[in-house]
């Protein structure tokens, strides 16, 4: 007598056969076709973030506007290789990964769970040197005075 997995031993007072058993025990499976009679299938969303959009908006901004008797069309358009934009996204992940690594240490330091832009603010001039540090600090600040800012009294 050969068992599946999952069968259960046939008793001395059991009437039903080792295929009968082993075709009660095993679960039925019903498939409910959609439309047209495929599986509908699910969309997985992206684990990777891509920054491009954004880098192309920055490298938009950042470009000085050029004359119109230089160029015919007028509006110069600048791009990016495909390889260069695919180091700058991996420069943009590994520079948020240091801030936001450093950022956790100090918050765990002062025994907090939560992030507060001080944290990053630290985290920022810690990570990133000199010009850089002051320049993103002063973004930093902007942005989030732009996001949340402060109420008058009145």
């Amino acid at each position: 007598m050969v068992f599946v997995k999952g069968q259960k031993k046939a008793t001395k007072g059991s009437t039903q056969s080792g295929e009968e058993k082993a075709a009660s025990t095993t679960p039925k499976v019903t498939k409910t076709p959609t439309e047209g009679g495929e599986k509908k299938k699910k969309k997985r969303k992206s684990d990777y973030t891509s920054f491009s959009t954004y880098i192309h908006k920055l490298l938009k901004q950042i470009t000085p506007p050029t004359n119109a008797k230089s160029n015919e069309k007028g509006d110069r358009k600048f791009t990016i290789s495909s390889k260069a934009m695919s180091v700058m996204n991996s420069f943009v992940h590994d520079i948020f990964d240091r801030i936001a690594t450093e950022a956790s240490g100090l918050a765990k330091k002062k025994k907090r769970q939560t992030l507060h832009s001080r944290d990053i603010q630290v985290a920022v001039r810690i990570i990133l040197t000199g010009e850089l540090a002051k320049h993103a600090i002063l973004q930093g600040m902007t942005a989030v005075n732009k996001y949340n800012p402060t109420e008058t009294k009145n």
